[in-house]
């Protein structure tokens, strides 16, 4: 601890020196850390929540000011403070909504959740995706998954209109890759599950996709991983 304190009254120097820019929003990210070196959680706290509220807004700081919180979080991750880590989330989150990273943080939540069971939970986290995110490039990642949480949901209902959304709107890409093929399969199961008087029309939906694979395979892989993958999905639907 006598070696710490010198950092933190170091970085506060800077800080006086440097009230603004990219210097301070690093300094300020180092001083949290030595708080929490220092199991000074509520320094920490209030440093983080700082940069928050003084950089988030700024376009130039904004990417940094957020690295900085994520970092904590993760040092707060590594220490088993999960609550303190989700804490660290929430600011994040109303803070820093542009920021980059925001999608992809809240697609590996979601799928934290998914691997926990907790179906609901996870539901929640793809939908701010598919709402707020619709440029995304996990936008169709997380538009599947929310389909796939209405399935362990039981909701088939909406479990289908999702799916059906997926592949209206996969139909109009250029490259639609293996994602068109699985929201086919998938959708041509879900009827199926869904109700005995949909069984007709499932079958006529993989006899469709058979017929797409074998004559237009080419046309939706993108990768060796694509190709093997539709021919999985191939080899179910026949």
């Amino acid at each position: 601890q006598q070696q710490l304190n010198p950092a933190v009254e170091s970085y506060l120097k800077v800080l006086n020196l440097f009230p603004e820019g990219e210097t301070s929003v690093e300094a300020l990210g180092e001083l949290a850390r030595v708080y929490l070196e220092l199991d000074d959680e509520f320094s920490a706290d209030v440093t983080m929540r700082y940069i928050a509220e003084r950089f988030s807004k700024s376009p130039a700081y904004m990417s940094k000011a957020g690295e900085q919180l994520l970092r904590i979080a993760g040092i707060f991750d590594e220490k088993k403070k999960s609550a303190k880590r989700d804490e660290l989330y929430t600011i994040f989150f109303k803070n820093f909504t542009k920021h980059s990273a925001t999608p992809a943080l809240i697609f590996r939540l979601g799928n934290q959740k998914m691997d926990a069971d907790d179906a609901a939970a996870a539901l929640e986290y793809y939908k701010r995706i598919t709402d707020n995110y619709t440029n995304s490039n996990l936008y169709f990642p997380a538009l599947s998954q929310v389909a796939s949480c209405y399935g362990k949901l039981g909701q088939s209902t909406n479990e289908i209109q999702i799916l059906e959304n997926i592949v209206t709107q996969l139909e109009k890409e250029k490259s639609p890759g293996h994602m068109l093929v699985n929201a086919k399969f998938r959708l041509a199961i879900a009827y199926k599950q869904s109700d005995p008087k949909y069984i007709p029309n499932s079958i006529n939906r993989l006899s469709e996709l058979v017929k797409m694979l074998t004559e237009k395979g080419a046309m939706y892989q993108n990768s060796k991983e694509e190709a093997a993958a539709n021919t999985n999905i191939l080899e179910a639907a026949i």
